[in-house]
């Protein structure tokens, strides 16, 4: 009897170890799976930029930009894109100094650092131009 119950066990064996290997996510029963050699290559199916459209180039041209200084440096730098009737997210862009691309437009330019007060300042960008801003962030 004891055989029987070892020779029954032992035939389920394969299932057993197929079983467990999709608990784990292991391909050990997997047995229509190909070898083509490129197993450790990128996924061909990950998302690939898309191309610029057409003007793209224009556009980044047409571009001005936002040089940011403060006092002291290294305070975060967040932008709020501001409209007729609407502002855009805030998005954070780093820290001070930096210099920023961005399409021509009105914006809240909002600087943070631990210990110093918040500086905040509406500036307009117009294409090929750059607007300077120099903060003074006095401690808090």
């Amino acid at each position: 009897m004891r055989r029987e119950f070892h020779a029954s066990a032992l035939s389920r064996l394969p299932v057993f170890i197929c079983l467990v290997s999709v608990l784990f996510s292991a391909p050990a029963c997997d047995r229509t799976r190909t070898n083509s050699g490129n197993e450790h290559a990128a996924n061909s199916n990950a998302a690939q930029p898309a191309p610029s459209p057409p003007g793209a180039a224009e556009e980044t041209a047409a571009n001005g930009q936002i040089e940011i200084v403060s006092t002291p440096p290294g305070a975060m730098v967040i932008l709020i894109e501001i409209g007729d009737g609407f502002a855009g997210p805030p998005q954070v862009k780093g820290s001070t100094p930096t210099t920023l691309s961005v399409k021509p437009g009105a914006y809240e330019v909002a600087l943070e650092k631990t210990g110093h007060k918040h500086y905040q300042k509406e500036v307009k960008v117009e294409a090929n131009k750059t607007v300077k801003l120099n903060a003074r962030l006095p401690r808090a």
